[in-house]
């Protein structure tokens, strides 16, 4: 019996060793890719690092821009077409799954890289009030990249605890993401637990995650000088759109925060549902080129009152 226990921590001790050795293998090249095709773990790559880095990478370079405009998809597809054609306005807009938690982070690095700075914009839809952490999704998007660049420890302590309690402290670090980023494997079997343990939950229209960095990020704009403008992005004219917009202005004024953000909802700009996609949030790219995006944002710059100076053409 002895010599049978011996002869089992052998064996559980050399699937280890060999386990330990073939997730090292994973995250160097050629054993990454490889490895990847045999475990089903191509779609696990490092697309979402190098979307976020550049970002992040954006907003911490210092030049001559002195507005940074952040956001969601929606933000994103009617501005993007502008953003190198834009040297006052820095056009960073990402989605949803960044969470409000990536949004201050990107301003925040932005505003240490640009200390004159004096407009910070975030542009998006109720969606992207209800984001919150804990997901897979929300690591790939909203953590990892700012572990990496080592920007994670600018959020406050109550979502620093938030994030090492639907983590785990050792998986909040750049070393890990760099690694995990390298491996297919590595994040597969990581996100894989992550998401077993703790799914995306709905945690209403107004997530704690959205509400305390909202507070956080308006502060934060109000300690450097630089004003902060919540606006709407387009939506579609449609029964579910406009009770979004209504429950998410509900929720502001349950939480206090009607009065200094109103601004958002006084700045909806409305759209024939017709030229929306499927999802009925984004614009149908067979009806909406530049000079349509164009349109867009000059209706909310005129319904706003604000994006003076913006650039929206290459002539």
């Amino acid at each position: 019996m002895k010599q049978f226990l011996w002869r089992l921590a052998a064996f559980a001790l050399a699937a280890a060793v060999l386990f330990a050795g073939v997730l090292g293998l994973s995250a160097v090249k050629p054993f990454s890719g490889i490895l990847a095709k045999l475990t089903a773990s191509t779609g696990y790559d490092a697309s979402v690092a190098e979307e976020m880095g550049a970002h992040i990478d954006s907003v911490r370079t210092p030049d001559g821009a002195d507005a940074l405009i952040l956001g969601d998809s929606v933000c994103n597809q009617i501005l993007d077409p502008f953003r190198l054609c834009n040297d006052q306005y820095r056009i960073e807009a990402s989605n949803r799954a960044v969470t409000l938690a990536g949004q201050y982070l990107l301003a925040k690095a932005f505003l240490d890289a640009h200390p004159d700075a004096t407009d910070v914009y975030l542009i998006v839809t109720p969606d992207s009030f209800a984001a919150c952490l804990g997901s897979g999704i929300a690591y790939q998007y909203a953590v990892a990249p700012f572990a990496r660049a080592g920007l994670l420890d600018g959020l406050e302590s109550e979502t620093l605890a938030e994030l090492r309690a639907d983590y785990g402290a050792p998986f909040l670090t750049g070393t890990f993401a760099r690694w995990a980023d390298a491996s297919p494997l590595v994040k597969k079997l990581y996100l894989n637990g992550v998401e077993a343990d703790d799914p995306l939950q709905n945690e209403g229209v107004l997530s704690d995650v959205a509400r305390r960095n909202l507070e956080n990020l308006a502060q934060l704009c109000r300690d450097r000088g630089a004003a902060l403008h919540l606006l709407a992005a387009p939506e579609a004219d449609t029964p579910d759109r406009r009770n979004a917009v209504a429950q998410l202005e509900q929720s502001m004024r349950e939480a206090g925060l009607y009065e200094e953000f109103s601004s958002y909802f006084t700045s909806v700009t409305w759209y024939d549902p017709a030229l929306f996609q499927e999802d009925g949030t984004h614009f149908d790219y067979s009806v909406a080129d530049m000079e349509f995006f164009a349109e867009v944002v000059t209706n909310l710059a005129r319904t706003s009152g604000l994006l003076d100076g913006i650039v929206l053409s290459y002539e």
